[in-house]
């Protein structure tokens, strides 16, 4: 499904997301395309419709709540979706202590005597 118009990906996207909840055996014949046009969505950047991707990644959510479908179908473009997600990860003002303080955790050895110190 290929239309210019964002408004109806939107909501070709919202519909995909309501069949996986709902209908998830009936998609599973069809999940490599499905799957290839919803990362597409994911990765969209329409300046006119700023949902389209918002609603491509309620999609991912349903795909992985569902216990119907399986995961395997996901290994193939998990690189992409991955790199897709943490590039459209959308940050509030006050996330920037959240970063700083998750990536001084991160550097600090752990089992170290100065556990909690940052290291350099």
């Amino acid at each position: 499904v290929y239309t210019e118009n964002a408004s109806v990906r939107r909501r070709v996207c919202m519909a995909f997301v309501q069949l996986v909840r709902h209908l998830p055996d009936k998609l599973e014949p069809h999940l490599g395309g499905l799957v290839a046009y919803m990362l597409s969505a994911t990765a969209a950047r329409d300046p006119v419709d700023q949902g389209l991707a918002l609603e491509a990644c309620e999609f991912w959510i349903a795909y992985v709540d569902s216990a119907c479908l399986p995961p395997e179908h996901l290994h193939p473009v998990m690189k992409d979706l991955l790199g897709v997600l943490l590039e459209r990860m959308m940050y509030q003002d006050d996330d920037d202590d959240v970063i700083e303080a998750e990536s001084a955790a991160l550097v600090t050895p752990s089992g170290s005597a100065g556990a909690g110190v940052q290291a350099d």
